[in-house]
């Protein structure tokens, strides 16, 4: 389990799959969507249930647990 003092790049969680939260529904990042001026990185997700492809800020995904 990665601890937040360890720092992760958006492109090293490509490839990676997620869990919204610790009871939320797991997911695939995708790629780098790119940045937004007040959410910082943005991340191209892949939801595993649904296929729904969804933006969601990095700064989410790296408190998210690994599925």
């Amino acid at each position: 389990m990665r601890t937040h003092t360890e720092a992760l790049s958006p492109a090293s969680l490509v490839g990676t799959f997620r869990q919204f939260g610790a009871f939320g529904p797991a997911y695939e990042v995708l790629g780098v969507a790119g940045e937004d001026k007040q959410k910082g990185v943005i991340l191209n997700v892949r939801v595993v249930d649904t296929g729904e492809d969804v933006k969601y800020p990095y700064n989410n995904a790296i408190d998210d647990p690994a599925a």
